[in-house]
């Protein structure tokens, strides 16, 4: 049995997902899409990254050659499935894997990935009891944490040679972008701290809307990883982005701007308030939650998981 992952199109963050699920899963990944080459094999050289022309990556070509991907993109499988059963003859399992734990898709459910998915990877209870009461899925846990311990020093050295970070404080704050069912806070004034060195890590969507306004703020760009990243982050200031729940990981402060009602913001503060200490207990009882299973299972993990799921 044959598998891939499938990341085309333009939205270089989906990489961070899939380039640690194939390293799990000792698979390759696929893309049709030239600058997405490129950051995989610059970021992820452990990886085998196949570059397939958009006029070859078929339904055709890619039923005869697999029989699972892993997608991120939430509407591949709808695009391709049937495209594959006609010109194939055969089922191609589609196996969604989310960009993160965002808090998305909650109260409109057109916004809402998971529905249209065939099975579902997903980190552990909280995403079990939001998103897949319909659907089969399977716990993962914080696979990409545990990717980036497998590479911590070269993923450290990378991201202090590529980011020049100074010897100070790390604020940084990652806003998502104008859904439509909750509003990105990048407007709003924040006066951050003059004391400590501010990253803008914006969702990549933000560029397609509001253009002008981003170039103006002179956001991180074209850098998907994250934990690298989070490794180096004092604190952590945001809104509904999942990098949020990714943060949780190292136990730090987080703050939140805008009008913020998530199960995460109750782990943190209003934005420039200070850091409630009640709010370390309830950080590690949320990541708990979020990321199930712990790091030392993922070697079973994958064997067991592949081979279930194939």
């Amino acid at each position: 049995m044959k598998s891939a992952a499938l990341c085309n199109g333009h939205l270089y963050h989906y990489l961070d997902h899939l380039a640690p699920l194939c390293d799990l899963l000792q698979i390759p990944l696929l893309t049709n899409d030239l600058k997405i080459e490129k950051m995989a094999l610059h970021y992820y050289p452990m990886v085998e990254t196949r570059y397939i022309a958009p006029a070859e990556m078929t339904p055709h070509f890619l039923g005869s050659h697999f029989d699972t991907l892993f997608v991120t993109e939430k509407h591949t499988r709808k695009k391709l499935q049937k495209l594959i059963e006609t010109t194939c003859n055969k089922h191609v399992t589609f196996c969604y894997l989310p960009h993160g734990n965002s808090d998305k898709g909650l109260k409109n459910p057109a916004l809402n990935p998971f529905p249209e998915q065939e099975l579902a990877l997903i980190y552990g209870a909280q995403m079990e009891e939001r998103f897949c009461k319909n659907i089969p899925s399977k716990r993962i846990g914080n696979f990409r944490y545990d990717f980036y311990l497998r590479y911590k020093n070269f993923y450290d050295e990378l991201a202090q040679k590529e980011l020049q970070l100074p010897n100070k404080k790390i604020y940084l704050y990652a806003p998502t972008w104008d859904d439509g069912e909750n509003g990105t806070t990048i407007f709003e004034k924040k006066d951050f701290p003059k004391d400590a060195h501010v990253i803008i890590k914006a969702h990549p969507l933000l560029f397609e809307t509001h253009l002008a306004e981003m170039v103006a703020l002179n956001p991180l760009t074209d850098f998907p990883l994250i934990y690298p990243l989070l490794a180096r982050t004092d604190a952590y200031i945001g809104d509904y982005s999942s990098i949020g729940y990714d943060f949780l990981t190292f136990d730090r402060p987080l703050y939140f701007c805008g009008k913020i009602e998530t199960e995460l913001s109750q782990c943190g503060s209003p934005w420039p308030k200070e850091n409630d200490p009640t709010c370390a207990e309830k950080r590690q009882k949320l990541y708990k939650k979020v990321f199930t299973l712990c790091v030392v299972l993922l070697p079973f993990l994958a064997q067991n998981f592949y081979t279930s799921i194939i």
